[in-house]
């Protein structure tokens, strides 16, 4: 199994800020749009999306998005995680957190993303989605005092891939 990760950690974990005022992010139709991290998702047609609502919401996290196609084999996730007063210093701390979630036998991927002018760090490993295998790519950035979580989880890396062109 592949575990280059240290540097992908280091590079997450410097220079963060207070934090500010939470906002959350608003959807209309099929397009999920966030001031707060000034990232857009365009969700291809047949997919449903939710914002945040009470049941996704802690005092030290907020599931903002949860995107999903017709017959759940892909989904598109984007949770904040609060950087103070929290578990979290860092979202070095977040990844690393998610990261050790991945079973040792299974080969993650280190892997990076500019997504809004956002630079997210993290992994990509392939697991299962109910009963099927699928693909997973975990990406973390640092957005105004908070680690901003995106998750993609589809049946191929092609599929991942795809759906990140929906992003602006």
């Amino acid at each position: 199994a592949s575990r280059g990760l240290g540097d992908v950690y280091k590079r997450q974990t410097s220079n963060y800020g207070t934090g500010s005022e939470f906002e959350y992010g608003t959807i209309k139709g099929n397009t999920y749009k966030s001031k707060f991290s000034g990232i857009t998702f365009d969700a291809p047609s047949g997919w449903t999306l939710r914002g945040a609502s009470k049941s996704t919401v802690t005092p030290t996290s907020i599931l903002d998005l949860d995107a999903r196609n017709s017959t759940g084999t892909m989904s598109v996730k984007l949770q904040y995680f609060s950087l103070s007063g929290g578990n979290y210093k860092s979202s070095g701390d977040v990844l690393n957190a998610l990261y050790k979630q991945v079973g040792s036998d299974v080969e993650v991927k280190a892997t990076s993303r500019k997504i809004a002018g956002n630079n997210f760090t993290g992994f990509a490993f392939d697991g299962m989605n109910g009963q099927d295998t699928a693909r997973s790519e975990v990406l973390v950035t640092q957005v105004n005092g908070y680690a901003l979580v995106l998750q993609i989880v589809a049946p191929t890396q092609k599929d991942i891939d795809n759906i990140l062109k929906n992003f602006s």
